[in-house]
């Protein structure tokens, strides 16, 4: 599955995945790709089952997520979700499209994201040796090197998104921002 998918994100689609319970809900679907309602809800723990439910509703309702499959159980049919990637996906022609108050506050909603997990993460650590990183490089590239790097990044992360937990792996959230001077 490619890093970014092509798309183009309305303002309505902005302002519904921008909200921390659905991103909560679209983050843990991009980690487990299915889940149920229930299996969801045991996920994110922080979260009342029927706000739960009712940020689900508003997502399938945007066709942010689809109904996958459906199953009966205890004779109740019981939906299983997915996230449409089409529907959350940036492309550059996006962002060049975008007003820059628009690109602001999607930078600013990437950073809290970042933050959200962050605090998470600092909340089941403990005693446990604290592994997270952040660093900051200042590269001098041209524009064909910055995006043989990007492409070399992409291939590091893209050969690893399939690795399937065990006992020895953790989920890990990488992110990061490129941000380029400006041209002399």
């Amino acid at each position: 599955m490619p890093i970014l998918e092509v798309i183009n994100l309305s303002k309505n689609i902005i302002d519904t995945i921008f909200h921390p319970v659905r991103l909560k809900i679209i983050r843990t679907l991009t980690i487990y790709a299915e889940l149920t309602a229930m299996q969801l809800f045991k996920e994110i723990k922080d979260v009342p089952q029927a706000t739960l439910y009712r940020h689900i509703n508003t997502l399938l309702e945007n066709k942010i997520l689809y109904v996958e499959s459906e199953q009966k159980v205890r004779g109740n049919i019981e939906s299983v979700y997915a996230l449409n990637f089409n529907r959350v996906s940036l492309t550059a022609s996006d962002l060049e499209k975008m007003p820059k108050d628009e690109k602001l506050l999607l930078f600013l909603n990437f950073l809290m994201i970042n933050q959200i997990e962050y605090e998470h993460y600092l909340d089941y650590i403990d005693n446990d040796p604290d592994l997270a990183t952040y660093a900051m490089a200042s590269l001098h590239l041209s524009d064909n090197e910055l995006n043989q790097m990007q492409n070399e990044i992409n291939e590091i992360i893209t050969s690893r998104m399939n690795n399937e937990p065990n006992s020895e792996r953790r989920l890990r959230t990488i992110s990061s921002i490129i941000i380029p001077e400006k041209n002399e």
